[in-house]
């Protein structure tokens, strides 16, 4: 997280550790919810990621 904030990618005011947290949640929350619903949906993971990352 700490590269992609020295690259832009997420704002310099948050912190990378409380990021990495929070997206390593979600995609542990993203993989259980695809096995129990058999499906996945792309487009709504990454826009998930995105807005963590915002």
């Amino acid at each position: 997280m700490i590269t992609l904030q020295e690259k832009g990618w997420i704002p310099p005011d948050k912190d990378p550790h409380v990021i990495a947290i929070q997206v390593i949640a979600f995609n542990e929350g993203y993989t259980i919810f695809s096995l129990l619903f058999e499906g996945t949906n792309p487009g709504a993971h990454i826009n998930g990621l995105v807005k963590l990352m915002a």
